[in-house]
């Protein structure tokens, strides 16, 4: 059905944002990735049964083994803005905010492009709401607290391998 017509004016025209870190965790044909998808379809058809709205899954954005750390190297993602851009969605749905970034200054960018293009965001793990002050705090924080994780895990690889070498084992 072509939603560009008149009559899917009150049609939220969604993608679904799906990514893991690692090759190793795109290739279990039963992980991660299918559970977000899972989950989030599961949340748009909880929505059209709900007050009669009409909710269309328009396109699935999926990053196999690709790092949340910036928002560069993610084909998905970036085809994803550009869909925004070009209105051909106007709902971006992902599971988890650690899943669409793990940098709080792209998070915030993203937020503000939504902002700019007309496009709501949906996160279902956070549950926030981008149009108060509040759900805007709410967003900065988590997605600082998600780059501090990335970091954090970061460092404590850089020490385990140090250790490793200096014990003369392999890494």
């Amino acid at each position: 059905r072509d939603c560009t017509t008149s009559d899917c004016n009150n049609m939220k025209r969604c993608g679904l944002y799906i990514r893991v870190s690692t090759d190793r965790q795109a290739k279990v044909e039963e992980g991660s990735l299918k559970n977000q998808d899972q989950l989030l379809t599961q949340h748009v058809e909880l929505k059209n049964k709900m007050n009669g709205e009409q909710w269309l899954i328009v396109e699935r954005y999926v990053d196999e083994g690709k790092s949340a750390k910036d928002t560069k190297g993610r084909p998905a993602y970036l085809r994803m803005v550009e869909d925004a851009r070009q209105g051909k969605i106007d709902t971006v749905l992902c599971t988890a905010l650690s899943r669409i970034s793990r940098s709080t200054r792209d998070l915030l960018d993203m937020i503000e492009f939504f902002k700019q293009h007309d496009v709501d965001f949906i996160c279902l793990k956070e549950d926030f709401d981008t149009t108060t002050a509040q759900g805007k705090c709410f967003i900065t924080i988590m997605g600082a607290l998600n780059e501090f994780e990335r970091e954090q895990v970061g460092e404590r690889t850089r020490t385990s391998i140090l250790a490793r070498a200096s014990r003369g084992l392999w890494n």
